[in-house]
């Protein structure tokens, strides 16, 4: 049974990744799905939105294409997973890498005690991770994640993902954890996430989302972390590599788009920062 807070949106996304496995290519996504998921998807389907499985799995696309681009280039690298909920990217990509996940300390222990239960049960390979409790709202979990990551970075190169937390951190924290991000990284290193727009204020879909998290999962009434692209392309210490919106990298991959009228899907934007 989940428990109803901001963290039961993890397991909504492996709901709607694994419901379109064949374009997600997540093949692991529905371990983390029971009765009380589907139950739970099945009124954000009903109250939100149809086409979240569309757009979860175009979303789980554009990461895992990043992150194999990457280190095919840079094997020795290091992808350190900021807000890693129950994503599955160490087992799905090309060529295991030491992977680094990054979540609050409830979210991390479930998993720890969950991966090794599917790794037993032989539905996970093995793979080099290490669990690391922070929050990214704290000026004092930002300074003592900062400490763990540069023991395992070293001089290393790093693909950092920020997916599905650049709209819930507060501006302050979000400003200052891409100030810790730069430091941490190293020239050529890379850092993608996806982020929302302001106009997204004027969407149904998104209006629905944040009506939903606060009556079906406690998630207080509260504004977004909304970023413009002139601000993402003026991060301090990074270029601006690739933009996209979900959109626009769904015709690229999908032979049946569905996500293509802005006022019928929640818009969201990824980008990809490389360290100067």
């Amino acid at each position: 049974m989940i428990k109803k807070n901001i963290s039961a949106s993890a397991f909504l996304v492996n709901e709607s990744r694994a419901r379109a496995e064949q374009l997600s290519q997540d093949s692991y996504a529905k371990l983390w799905v029971d009765a009380s998921v589907r139950d739970l998807w099945n009124l954000f389907s009903k109250e939100v939105y149809l086409n979240d499985p569309q757009a979860l799995a175009v979303r789980n696309r554009f990461f895992l294409e990043c992150l194999n681009h990457f280190f095919a280039d840079n094997p020795q690298g290091v992808f350190i997973n900021i807000a890693a909920g129950f994503t599955s990217y160490p087992y799905l990509m090309d060529c295991p890498v030491q992977a680094i996940e990054v979540d609050l300390p409830g979210v991390v222990e479930y998993k720890k005690k969950k991966v090794k239960e599917f790794r037993e049960a032989g539905n996970l390979p093995w793979r080099d991770i290490a669990y690391v409790a922070a929050d990214l709202n704290c000026p004092k979990g930002r300074d003592a994640l900062y400490s763990e990551l540069s023991q395992r970075i070293k001089a290393r190169p790093s693909f950092m993902l920020l997916e599905g937390i650049s709209y819930y951190l507060n501006p302050e924290a979000f400003l200052a954890f891409m100030k810790t991000a730069a430091r941490l990284q190293t020239t050529g290193s890379q850092l993608s996430m996806d982020y929302w727009l302001p106009e997204v204020k004027k969407n149904q879909v998104f209006l629905k989302f944040c009506d939903f998290l606060e009556r079906r999962c406690n998630h207080p009434n509260r504004s977004y972390n909304l970023i413009t692209p002139l601000e993402m392309q003026s991060m301090d210490g990074y270029d601006l590599g690739k933009t996209i919106d979900v959109s626009a990298f769904e015709m690229q991959i999908s032979k049946k788009p569905v996500l293509q009228t802005w006022e019928e899907r929640l818009p969201e934007n990824f980008v990809v920062l490389v360290r100067k």
